[in-house]
């Protein structure tokens, strides 16, 4: 008797087998062997790739049926052993022979078919094969033609169809339709323990027909493709890839998607590695699979720190941080000197943590955000010069305010000098008013400045060297100075300008004027400068000189009894020798007046030195002339007589 399965190109609806419970029919016949003889007959014009996938398919059954052997307690399952040979013609006798035709299957037609020929006890005597690799679409791929061979496979080892499509982790592989394109198919948990349904007898060691019915997995089985494997990945973060089901001997390739996934402004995850049944800290991993496997991605928690301060360099730069670290804030430098008077000079920490140490430690627990404080100062340099200042030079913070003032403004040396505050120079400005309120909002530059003065003797003298009693005005800068002639007084040092000039004269007369009063004249320096170097006398010399006025007639002889007026300030007689008057006058020429007897005589300019004014005629020279006269009469009446 015959048994002809066949697999027809269609796809069928699941949804009136959808509730009923996964089953497969057992025809009834097994093999009474288990150690089977393979042929697969590989014609001039079958490729090889598709010999290849039926012996592939031959070894993925063994392999099943030993690893559910295995795990269920069907141990006997192992005596399974198909032996493949290729050949390119059909040998005499064989267990199972597989041959392929070059006839297309027409649409809704079968892709390959298993024959089966058995006894009258059932035990399967041979099972013949025959795989299409054309159909209305085309060529058949590799992965179709094992498929196709792996489900008349089944066939051969006494199994009819399935009544479900799918099992919980593929395609039930005894369904009747197929569709190409699939995935590569394994038997089921529900095939396998059909098969050894089907040869219980191995168990007890003598053949025994099996029962034709369907059957279906016990408790505790569960329904789901053998030598497919679960890879389970999974990850608190970001996305996985790799996980699915996996057929035995095939390469998983595992990865993360991204190995940084931000969680949030400062937050993010970073991949650290695998864990559960593969250990890698490689972001893609490629595994075989050949048993369930269940990947977790590792991650660890990361913040930004963030670390910031416009001068200077902290030790720990701003970045992502591991959660829970340990973080030891500092600076390089605590004070940065700009070179131009200007420093910054570091205040303390601000932002998620408020500190004034210099050195801060941090949890990283969370997005960090801190900021070096830093305030300006500035350099004010004071030079008080001969005195302390109430202010030293240093750094001052910005917006202060400094009192500057010298403590004292005199600076006395003990040895006829001494200097004087008179003002400062800030930033170069002159201030002459103290104290100065100060504010620090640049560098500042303040210099007192001094005048040297000495003490000196102030002496007149006229253009002879003699003293003068007088009264000098000294001019220096805005300063003016009276000085009287022989006073001692503090005059700064440097040149000095007499401004103006006085003096007292007493006129010496003759002995036939009244008595002389003394006058004040002005007068000229004789050099408009003084220079003050040291301590002494200073000298003023006057531009006066004596004046001495004789009056003589036109004959040369003195005339007494003249009054003489200089200047209309002196006045005086002369005497019998014609003086008149002696006096220390400014040089320049000076008007003379002459009287006698409230009758003017006439007038004269004269300079200094000695001077003869001259008048119409001497009193002398009118009693000469008198006396001639007298001589010249009596001569001339004796003449007569």
């Amino acid at each position: 008797m015959r048994l002809i399965a066949a697999l027809v190109l269609a796809s069928l609806s699941l949804a009136a087998a959808a509730l009923a419970a996964p089953s497969i029919r057992v025809e009834g016949v097994a093999w009474s062997h288990l150690d089977l003889e393979v042929y697969v007959v590989e014609e001039a014009w079958v490729e090889w790739r598709y010999v290849e996938a039926v012996v592939e398919a031959f070894r993925v059954w063994d392999r099943a049926l030993e690893a559910f052997g295995r795990a269920y307690g069907y141990d006997y399952l192992s005596e399974f052993s198909f032996n493949v040979e290729v050949v390119r013609s059909p040998p005499p006798s064989y267990d199972i022979l597989v041959s392929f035709t070059p006839e297309p299957v027409a649409p809704g037609g079968e892709l390959g078919r298993a024959t089966c020929y058995y006894d009258a006890e059932g035990r399967l005597i041979k099972a013949e094969i025959e795989l299409h690799v054309y159909y209305d679409g085309g060529r058949l791929s590799a992965a179709d033609v094992y498929n196709v061979a792996l489900h008349e496979i089944g066939h051969a080892l006494g199994l009819g169809h399935s009544s479900t499509r799918e099992a919980e982790n593929g395609p039930e592989l005894m369904y009747p339709t197929y569709t190409p394109g699939a995935i590569k198919m394994t038997p089921t948990t529900l095939d396998a323990y059909a098969v050894a349904t089907a040869h219980r007898w191995a168990a007890m060691g003598a053949f025994v027909r099996p029962s034709s019915t369907s059957v279906e997995l016990p408790i505790g089985i569960p329904y789901r493709m053998l030598l497919y494997y679960l890879v389970e990945v999974s990850s608190p973060y970001g996305e996985v890839h790799g996980g699915g089901w996996y057929m035995e001997g095939s390469k998983a390739t595992i990865y993360v998607e991204d190995t940084v996934v931000p969680l949030g402004e400062g937050v993010r995850a970073v991949f650290t590695g695998w864990g559960g049944d593969v250990s890698s800290t490689s972001p893609r991993v490629a595994i075989t699979v050949d048993r369930d496997y269940k990947i977790c991605a590792n991650w660890k928690l990361q913040y930004y720190v963030d670390i910031y301060t416009p001068y200077s360099t902290p030790n720990v730069s701003s970045g992502w941080y591991d959660e829970g670290s340990t973080l030891k804030v500092a600076l390089v430098d605590y004070v940065v000197d700009h070179g131009n008077l200007t420093r910054r000079v570091f205040s303390g920490w601000r932002g998620d943590v408020e500190a004034r140490s210099m050195v801060v430690v941090v949890e990283v627990e969370g997005p960090i955000k801190l900021e070096a404080s830093w305030r300006t100062q500035y350099y004010v340099e004071v030079d008080p010069g001969y005195a302390e200042a109430s202010v030293e030079s240093g750094w001052y913070d910005r917006g202060s305010t400094l009192e500057v003032y010298a403590l004292s403004g005199l600076a006395a040396h003990g040895n006829g000098s001494r200097h004087r505050l008179v003002g400062w120079l800030v930033d170069g400005a002159l201030v002459e008013e103290q104290p100065i309120e100060l504010r620090v909002d640049a560098p500042h530059r303040l210099r007192a400045l001094w005048v040297a003065e000495h003490l000196v003797r102030v002496v007149v003298v006229d253009a002879a060297g003699a003293p003068l009693d007088a009264t000098v005005s000294l001019q220096r800068g805005g300063s003016t100075v009276e000085a009287a002639s022989g006073s001692t007084l503090w005059l700064s040092e440097g040149r000095w300008r007499v401004a103006c000039a006085s003096y007292v004269e007493e006129p010496r007369l003759s002995w036939l004027s009244r008595g002389a009063e003394a006058v004040r004249l002005t007068a000229e320096p004789i050099s408009r400068y003084v220079e003050v170097e040291g301590p002494g006398e200073l000298y003023v010399e006057l531009a006066v000189d004596r004046v001495e006025v004789y009056v003589e007639d036109l004959l040369g002889a003195p005339c007494p009894l003249v009054t003489v007026r200089v200047d209309g300030l002196v006045e005086a007689t002369s005497d019998l020798s014609g003086f008149a008057v002696s006096a220390r006058l400014p040089i320049k020429e000076h008007a003379v007046e002459l009287y006698m007897l409230g009758a003017e005589l006439g007038e004269a300019r004269v300079g200094v030195g000695r001077a003869l004014v001259r008048a119409p005629i001497s009193l002398y020279t009118l009693a000469a002339a008198a006396l001639a006269l007298a001589g010249a009469w009596r001569l001339l009446k004796g003449v007569r007589s």
